[in-house]
């Protein structure tokens, strides 16, 4: 499900895969009381989720910005055709 947030939040402009890929690829530097440095490689579909939540690769994202990420609520959108109703009358 998160990940299906995240395709959500991102335009669909990532895959699952390359979600996972990216998110596994993901490091940050914690500054005790500060926040967190991001120390991974930057690429295309880092720039997209940068974009999608509003941090970059080379700011100090602020603790409080980390813990709103994982709670802030999206609405989700079904997939086509992925609630069909096959029940025939």
């Amino acid at each position: 499900m998160f990940i299906r947030i995240l395709e959500n939040k991102t335009g669909n402009k990532l895959t699952i895969e390359k979600l996972i890929d990216t998110l596994r690829e993901y490091n940050f530097y914690h500054y005790e009381g500060s926040g967190y440095v991001p120390t991974y490689t930057r690429n295309d579909a880092t720039d997209i989720l940068h974009e999608a939540f509003g941090f970059s690769d080379y700011s100090l994202v602020i603790a409080p910005v980390v813990a709103d990420l994982c709670t802030t609520p999206v609405a989700l959108s079904a997939p086509p055709n992925s609630y069909q109703n096959n029940s025939q009358s």
